[in-house]
């Protein structure tokens, strides 16, 4: 299994602290890296251990990367000077972006640097400042829910690489439902919306996969606490990233955020791979196999075959009702972000308010 590139299908084989500067040069022509992935999967850990590196430079989540192609895409045409500088403000207001610990001044002088005459380009100069700043040649992001913005990502950055990581489902639910009972309310509330959402997120990365062909490269989360540093460096050799076993141990370096689901993030690479055979009740793995069954059994993982068919019903069914939901949520917030602009800005408060008091992921 290991590290997949292109089209989910072919493998590779096994391949055989740092002070701020503003001296290092950051390369355009470097292709940046996306991590995306189901939320929960894993994507924290792979990202401290890309950016413990020396090469690329990876900040805590984004999250307006979205938001912002969704305000500016009318303007893209006639992209000017005053535009570049009104999407940077609205970048450096949101909740995510302070998590980053950079301050905006960089990302000012960056602009300066060379004028950005595309969106992209100008989100660019935002990751190219921060990267400046960590010493690092190349930038990257690791938001998950970027999976479902890959096919925007693709036309903003047409030389991007694409790391996919790939969790057992099951797994994946234990920490929602974990997250849940801790006041999460970002989380998936059940089994059902777990595994709805899981299989949202495979089929999401698999649609994209073909289109990107060897710029897509899958890693499994089982392989990776496994065996780190032979998957690490398979991974690095796929993307073009010169590979240390530093960076599987030694990563207390990395700008993490401050929130406290992040707060494992520098912590031994250590697996909780299968811990739903124990953390699920039957039922609950009958209701997540019930709605995602096909796509664990497509990836490789064994299906325990339990649940009576209503069961089964009843979880396909709570599994739609949430992703409904969730569709029903992004497109509205799509809406805010694009027309209703001090709105979304009051949305950014608050946001920041839940993420000092302790945490909120902001999905």
């Amino acid at each position: 299994m290991g590290v997949g590139v292109g089209l989910l299908t072919r493998r590779l084989a096994v391949v055989g602290g740092r002070a701020p500067s503003t001296a290092v040069p950051v390369h355009d022509q470097q292709p940046p890296l996306f991590i995306v992935g189901a939320p929960r999967s894993g994507t924290t850990l792979l990202r401290s251990i890309l950016a413990a590196g020396d090469e690329v430079a990876i900040p805590p989540e984004s999250h307006f990367l979205g938001y912002l192609y969704h305000r500016y895409r009318g303007r893209f045409g006639a992209w000017t000077a005053a535009t570049s500088r009104e999407a940077i403000s609205d970048a450096l207001r949101d909740a995510h972006f302070r998590e980053w610990q950079l301050p905006a001044k960089f990302v000012w002088e960056e602009l300066e640097r060379a004028p950005a005459r595309s969106f992209g380009d100008t989100m660019a100069r935002i990751y190219q400042a921060f990267a400046r700043r960590e010493g690092k040649s190349r930038w990257g992001d690791k938001t998950p829910h970027y999976v479902f913005f890959l096919r925007e990502l693709n036309a903003l950055f047409p030389d991007m690489r694409v790391i996919h990581l790939l969790r057992d489902g099951r797994d994946v639910a234990c920490s929602h439902l974990d997250l849940r009972s801790r006041g999460q309310s970002w989380t998936a509330p059940s089994a059902p919306a777990a595994a709805a959402w899981w299989a949202a997120s495979i089929h999401a990365a698999g649609r994209m996969a073909p289109a990107l062909g060897d710029r897509f490269v899958e890693v499994r989360y089982e392989d990776l606490v496994h065996d780190p540093e032979a998957t690490v460096e398979r991974l690095c050799a796929a993307v073009g990233v010169a590979y240390s076993p530093e960076m599987v141990h030694r990563r207390d370096h990395v700008v993490s955020s401050r929130s406290q689901l992040f707060s494992g993030a520098s912590a031994p690479v250590a697996g909780r791979a299968r811990t739903w055979e124990s953390e699920l009740t039957p039922r609950q793995v009958a209701e997540f196999e019930a709605v995602a069954g096909r796509e664990l059994a497509s990836r490789g993982y064994a299906l325990s075959g339990g649940g009576g068919p209503v069961v089964r019903m009843e979880a396909r069914l709570r599994g739609e009702g949430f992703m409904a939901w969730r569709r029903t949520r992004r497109w509205s917030r799509q809406q805010a972000h694009r027309f209703l602009k001090p709105i979304a800005r009051r949305r950014q408060a608050t946001r920041i308010r839940r993420m000092k008091a302790g945490g909120e992921a902001g999905l």
